[in-house]
């Protein structure tokens, strides 16, 4: 799915979104960590935010049974967002098994048989691909599994 947007608008956003990466070396944050499809059951999301009180960051996993059923829609509706980029823009032919932060800016789409990476597509594509994982991101935040996460301090 390619999202028409104003090329202008998005190309100059995301070009601050990566000067800003680049300056830093931070993110915004939360992000997600990685999306994992189960075709038995729920998607398992496990999400980078950050410490509150703190200056670091943690791995928390997203509560996905617990959320409320706007989340739950907006988040189905992402989730299938992010798997249309993949099957159009790569031209994925086997069924994706899961998103993993790969560092900076960068994910990975990985399937049974193949690795693809966020940063091998067009600039435009990259930038509605990374809007969509920070909006699961963020619609998921409030809905932390507390109990089933391990934080673990990644900075």
């Amino acid at each position: 799915m390619v999202i028409r947007a104003d090329h202008d608008l998005l190309d100059n956003a995301w070009a601050q979104i990566v000067h800003h990466e680049e300056e830093t070396g931070n993110i915004a944050l939360p992000a997600v960590e990685s999306i994992r499809f189960d075709e038995a059951g729920s998607p398992v999301i496990s999400l980078i935010r950050p410490r509150p009180g703190t200056d670091t960051i943690q791995v928390f996993v997203q509560d996905f049974e617990q959320i409320d059923a706007v989340d739950r829609v907006t988040l189905l509706s992402l989730l299938e967002a992010v798997r249309e980029c993949y099957y159009r823009g790569f031209g994925g032919a086997y069924r994706l098994k899961r998103v993993q932060h790969a560092g900076g800016l960068d994910y990975d789409f990985i399937t049974h048989s193949e690795e693809r990476s966020l940063s091998e597509r067009p600039i435009d594509e990259q930038a509605q691909i990374w809007g969509l994982l920070r909006a699961i991101a963020v619609t998921s935040v409030n809905w932390v599994d507390e109990g089933a996460s391990t934080p673990v301090i990644a900075r």
